[in-house]
């Protein structure tokens, strides 16, 4: 998939919630690597940011949403390899 904003188009959230994590942060590396270097236009500053922002909650409700399921699935194995947990009186 082309970096939308080598065309001069920035990603929206609609756009951004439908990449997975590696895509997410691989489009937050490509931000970087334009600011770093210098590459980026005074226009394009406001939205290219206002992506990576989009970029950066998109990965953070993942990571989130992964812990989520990991504890789940942690707490499940942990009943069925020790048994119901105590209840305390």
């Amino acid at each position: 998939m082309p970096r939308l904003k080598e065309i001069g188009i920035f990603m929206d959230a609609q756009q951004v919630e439908a990449l997975s994590y590696s895509q997410a942060l691989q489009a937050l590396d490509d931000i970087v690597a334009q600011l770093e270097e210098g590459k980026v236009d005074f226009d394009s500053i406001k939205p290219l940011v206002q992506e990576a922002d989009l970029l950066l909650r998109h990965c953070q409700a993942l990571l989130t949403g992964t812990q989520h399921d990991v504890d789940t699935i942690a707490a499940q194995w942990k009943v069925l390899l020790e048994g119901e947990p105590e209840q305390a009186d």
